[in-house]
């Protein structure tokens, strides 16, 4: 099944032997979740609230909302895919025009990524719509003919973010929620994250605080044909990001915003990447460049860096 991108960077959870993972597929990635042995029940009904957002998100799922507003250019949003592209719009301004939605014009409309892959033509590049006026009537949205919307670049870490919470509701404070690069740890623990040049663990975050978030995005899994032709596009040249192979933001409680600037910063010029960085301290990185430089920073109360 093409759809399923299966792990853009592997990323290992230490998991201790009191607690009990399960695994499925979902959101087009494996989605992870870790708890209690005793409070195991919950795990399901994690999975089915990630379910549930993904018939909201999905531009695969020719049912999801998503899928259909594409499809028609309008359509009545539940209060998941409301929330999702409102948050988007306020990421839009917040990155300076890196984090946009619209980019699905190039990703989803022209490489058609996860499904008839294809490298398309500079004309149609040029051509392809990717301004972020979106019409929001109550809870009727519209989007114009030529544009296609793609929540790729934020809907996991909105999906993490809502199976966190509901399990904080319950009084669940030890366990992992894992989509894909994007994680929410609700105790302290370590995260190792793979090398983009050998595929080997190269550094371990151990989380100094409880409901820490974790994203993680790169270059080097998700492309087509080639490494150059990746999925991480600059929406205003339209041109793949070059700046970084590797990019991995540390919050507490919320992979929505980490997701989405994750994207963001894998496609901005590096001098402004650093700067919205320093600008942002709660936000915590660490960035692999192309020939293996690593920056980091914003860490000190976030996770400690233990290097492989």
């Amino acid at each position: 099944m093409k759809q399923i991108f299966l792990i853009i960077v592997i990323i290992s959870i230490y998991v201790s032997a009191k607690t009990t993972q399960r695994t499925q597929i979902i959101m087009g990635t494996f989605a992870k979740i870790t708890l209690k042995e005793e409070q195991r029940q919950y795990i399901i009904k994690g999975f089915n609230l990630l379910k549930k957002i993904e018939r909201s998100l999905s531009s695969y799922d020719k049912n999801a909302l998503l899928y259909q507003l594409n499809e028609h250019k309008q359509v009545k949003a539940d209060e998941h895919l409301r929330e999702v592209i409102e948050k988007s719009q306020d990421f839009y301004i917040k990155s300076n025009g890196f984090f946009n939605i619209a980019i699905g014009s190039v990703t989803k409309k022209l490489y058609d990524f996860g499904g008839n892959e294809k490298i398309p033509s500079q004309e149609a590049l040029k051509n392809a719509n990717t301004d972020i006026n979106i019409t929001i009537i109550d809870n009727l949205i519209k989007i114009k003919k030529d544009k296609t919307l793609d929540l790729g670049g934020i809907g996991k870490g909105f999906g993490v973010d809502k199976v966190a919470n509901y399990y904080r509701e319950q009084n669940i404070s030890h366990g992992i929620i894992a989509l894909s690069g994007d994680i929410q740890a609700l105790n302290p623990t370590s995260i190792y994250i793979d090398s983009p040049f050998n595929k080997q663990p190269f550094l371990e975050l151990k989380t100094l605080k409880p409901n820490t978030s974790i994203s993680t995005s790169g270059t080097y899994r998700r492309y087509i044909k080639n490494k150059k032709h990746h999925h991480l596009i600059n929406p205003k040249s339209k041109k793949q990001g070059k700046n970084f192979v590797s990019i991995s933001l540390i919050t507490q409680k919320d992979n929505t915003l980490i997701d989405a600037m994750a994207t963001a910063i894998g496609v901005m010029p590096e001098e402004e990447a650093l700067h919205f960085l320093v600008n942002n301290p709660h936000i915590g990185y660490v960035l692999v460049r192309p020939n293996g430089n690593i920056l980091y920073g914003n860490l000190e109360e976030l996770s400690k860096l233990i290097w492989h």
